[in-house]
């Protein structure tokens, strides 16, 4: 988890997981990180803060629909 700190918003996709009630706003963020596609999973706490939920290796298809 405390690599999640350097994943770069700048150049990643981010989308609203609605799967499930989570009871608050989920996103998913994808982005290619050294060559390695990464699945970042958060919600946002504040104005200029969020809250890590899941940061983790991007799954096949994950690579494939997002193109990392």
């Amino acid at each position: 988890m405390a690599d999640a700190s350097a994943f770069d918003f700048t150049i990643a996709t981010v989308a609203v997981d609605d799967r499930f009630d989570y009871g608050e706003t989920r996103y998913r963020a994808f982005a290619d990180m050294d060559g390695q596609g990464r699945c970042l999973v958060f919600t946002i706490v504040g104005p200029t803060t969020i809250r890590a939920i899941s940061y983790r290796p991007a799954r096949f298809k994950e690579i494939k629909r997002y193109g990392l």
